[in-house]
């Protein structure tokens, strides 16, 4: 994790330990660790700064690791910001967990209320063509993060 970050530590740890999971904060995926039956668990963290000023990259860089490039056409009716965060969830998440070989990834996103509707409108086009299986996002009032995660 990013010295960037490192002042929500403390609440990213937190939360995972209260679902059962520790974690370590490493450079790639920025988040790994192991629920309590030994699963891996990895993560990405956007900070508010990311999201705000380059979310619009996103979708450039990731659309070509996109797991279904069928539901292009759908992501044409989304807002750029909720299709820069399906860049992000089914380009990178997806990416750093196939390297590590785990169907499901931890996406926390700072400031989350301020983007929670284009997460969520993410979610649902991805999930509406078969390119997730489920997700659940949980906002953790006191630090402000969201914790989003992902059956890919």
């Amino acid at each position: 994790m990013a010295k960037k970050h490192a002042q929500f530590k403390s609440a990213i740890e937190s939360h995972y330990l209260a679902c059962r999971c520790t974690v370590i904060f490493e450079n790639l995926a920025d988040l790994q660790g192991a629920d309590l039956n030994g699963n891996k668990v990895i993560g990405e963290f956007k900070a508010k700064n990311e999201w705000r000023e380059q979310g619009s990259s996103w979708w450039s860089t990731w659309k070509s690791k996109l797991s279904n490039r069928v539901y292009f056409d759908a992501m044409n009716n989304l807002q750029k910001k909720a299709r820069s965060w399906c860049a992000v969830i089914d380009g990178q998440l997806r990416e750093y967990c196939t390297d590590e070989n785990v169907e499901k990834g931890e996406l926390i996103v700072e400031d989350f209320s301020a983007c929670h509707q284009d997460i969520t409108d993410a979610l649902n086009c991805l999930k509406s063509n078969g390119a997730i299986r489920d997700s659940h996002c949980f906002h953790d009032q006191n630090s402000g993060l969201g914790f989003v995660t992902i059956d890919l």
